[in-house]
């Protein structure tokens, strides 16, 4: 008879980088830190994108939410993953998160389980743009040139 020992940690490595993903659960849990303190975070549960596979990786994030000039990093993935800027009071459903795309930056952290992939931050999806949109684009500036013409005036460009 043989005895296996077998880790029961979900241990993932890939390597470092910013890949495409998609949101898959938000937990809270309360953890303890290493001085002995109890404190509550939030572990993101990612499905990444590696081209080769789909692999799912965690994040954490204190449970706080909040705003101001240093905004808690929560704060920061709700608003990258929601793609706008979040009201103080503001209330958000997990499950309307719950598969929205990101992008995610994975790094390597040492842990007691070894060298693990995580994910450090989350930035806003890029949209792709379509034919459709494309072509509204194209008749906006159309419409936008002939407007320049008929008047006779330069129009100004505002830039958001």
């Amino acid at each position: 008879m043989e005895i296996i020992v077998e880790s029961q940690a979900n241990v993932v490595k890939i390597d470092e980088g910013i890949y495409p993903a998609k949101l898959k659960s938000i937990e809270k849990r309360t953890i303890r830190t290493r001085d002995g303190q109890e404190r509550e975070v939030f572990v993101w549960t990612f499905e990444v994108d590696t081209k080769e596979e789909i692999v799912e990786l965690q994040g954490l994030t204190n449970a706080r939410v909040s705003t101001g000039i240093n905004p808690s990093k929560a704060y920061r993935w709700l608003c990258a993953i929601l793609g706008r800027q979040l009201e103080v009071g503001e209330k958000i459903k997990v499950e309307d998160l719950i598969g929205r795309k990101c992008i995610v930056v994975v790094e390597d952290r040492e842990t007691r389980f070894g060298v693990v992939s995580r994910v450090v931050d989350v930035k806003k999806a890029k949209v792709k743009k379509t034919a459709e949109t494309t072509t509204k684009e194209k008749k906006v500036k159309h419409e936008d040139e002939d407007l320049e013409e008929e008047e006779g005036e330069e129009v100004e460009e505002i830039v958001a």
